[in-house]
């Protein structure tokens, strides 16, 4: 039988935590309050120098599609100057590349399974196909911070005292391969929700992200929010897939939920 999720019990049940995965030489600073952001075209760069996809991805902040029996044709001839038998096609506006950005990872409560119930609390544990946890482990860093509850609320303070455009949100995936009136609308309507989507290759990644969309930067950007280790639960990376976290209950709801 299936175990319950910690979602399962109504008081969790849209719940999440905000994991930052980072080498433990960028920890002091994280814990710090300082974000450390990277333009997008950090990540577009990424993946062309490195030739593989994870961190980096060369179809970020753009409009992307595929297609079959593509023709290139001059716009002064209108003669056809090339062919092929599929394309790929990524459409940016100017500039978007200077844009900063700041990724972690959202664990949904869904992903965590009760492990005991007890009169006053839970105890849980996030579970993940090992694919996954592998992935988490070698790629994004030998520690993981969960951040702390008020995280987002600390950068909403730090955009009302200094404009920065914020945007965050959970990345969604799309396949690329379909052709999506939708997303083509929404980017001829330049909504920001282009920043957040990625390819299903991604998807195992789980990426929750921050950018700032007033800000054009060539260089790295750091964003300095406040200390966050009040809070803030550090673990490494391998033994985040193996720890137990508690949480407490309300009764009178856990109650309800059963009925």
């Amino acid at each position: 039988m299936e175990k319950r999720r910690l979602s399962d019990i109504k008081q969790y049940e849209k719940g999440f935590f905000l994991v930052k995965f980072l080498k433990e030489v960028y920890l002091n600073d994280l814990l710090d309050g300082n974000l450390y952001m990277n333009n997008f075209q950090y990540f577009i760069d990424l993946e062309k120098e490195t030739k593989e996809k994870g961190q980096g991805d060369k179809r970020e902040a753009g409009h992307v599609f595929r297609s079959t029996n593509i023709r290139l044709i001059d716009p002064e001839t209108n003669q056809v100057i090339a062919t092929g038998s599929v394309g790929e096609v990524i459409e940016r506006y100017i500039g978007v590349e200077k844009i900063p950005v700041f990724c972690m990872t959202i664990f949904r409560y869904s992903e965590f399974e009760i492990i005991e119930e007890k009169e006053e609390s839970v105890v849980v544990k996030l579970v993940l196909p090992p694919k996954d946890q592998k992935n988490y482990i070698e790629t994004f860093g030998e520690k993981a911070v969960i951040l702390p509850h008020y995280f987002l609320e600390r950068l909403e303070e730090k955009n009302n005292e200094e404009p920065l455009g914020l945007a965050y949100a959970e990345v969604q995936y799309h396949d690329y391969d379909v052709i999506s009136s939708e997303r083509r609308t929404l980017f001829d309507e330049r909504s920001i929700q282009f920043f957040f989507w990625k390819d299903n290759f991604f998807s195992n990644q789980r990426e929750f992200r921050i950018v700032l969309t007033q800000k054009l930067v060539d260089q790295p950007f750091k964003l300095n929010i406040g200390s966050v280790v009040d809070g803030a639960i550090v673990v490494d990376s391998e033994k985040l897939f193996e720890a137990e976290f508690e949480f407490p209950l309300n009764k009178e709801l856990t109650e309800e939920n059963n009925k």
